[in-house]
């Protein structure tokens, strides 16, 4: 049985970011693991099992896609502002914001540990 481990990112584009007006793309770093035979979606959409890395990355693009994967899952909340003025990182939201897989671990066993091989997206 196998285990994967994905990163991805979320860029947002912020009209501020911690309360002060930027131009600047923010980078939300994400990881979410994954195993054989676990539930899922497919490219489609359709429920569907994890039996393959291409599966993980078809699961996260669904739940993009169908609105049940948000940045703000992602969002740490314990960062204290830099600037020291009591806003919080994204008080006016994240702006535009698109999806991109970075990487996929592929292991050998369900605990995370033998690895395999690994993907560069």
């Amino acid at each position: 049985m196998a285990s994967y481990k994905v990163y991805f990112k979320f860029e947002c584009s912020p009209e501020t970011h911690w309360g002060l007006p930027t131009a600047e793309e923010v980078i939300i770093e994400c990881e979410r693991s994954y195993e054989d035979g676990q539930a899922s979606f497919d490219s489609d959409g359709e429920s569907s099992t994890i039996k393959k890395w291409e599966d993980v990355v078809d699961d996260l693009d669904a739940r993009w896609e169908g609105e049940s994967l948000s940045e703000y899952d992602y969002i740490d909340q314990a960062k204290k502002n830099p600037h020291n003025n009591e806003k919080t990182e994204f008080e006016d939201g994240t702006g535009d914001v698109n999806l991109e897989t970075t990487k996929i671990e592929i292991y050998s066993d369900n605990e995370w540990k033998d690895l395999k091989e690994t993907k560069i997206l």
